[in-house]
């Protein structure tokens, strides 16, 4: 698995978008590649085999599959 980020440094110029449902949670810009990353973060509980994602996401990273960042975040249960 790639590490993140792939140059090593934190884009500086990110956004929070999760609120407007536009099918990604961050909005990044990536120096080394000169454009922006769209970034989906979702939680896995310890043990699950699934995520859920929207159509909205399933259709943002068909549309820009190069710049689509699909981040899964593994978390204890409760």
């Amino acid at each position: 698995m790639p590490s993140w980020p792939p140059s090593g440094r934190w884009a500086t110029d990110r956004r929070t978008v999760s609120a407007q449902k536009v099918g990604y949670d961050i909005a990044s810009y990536d120096p080394d590649a000169d454009h922006m990353r769209f970034i989906e973060v979702k939680g896995q509980v310890d043990g699950a085999d699934t995520v859920m994602i929207t159509r909205q996401e399933v259709i943002t990273s068909l549309h820009e599959p190069r710049k689509f960042i699909l981040a899964v975040v593994q978390v204890e249960k409760c």
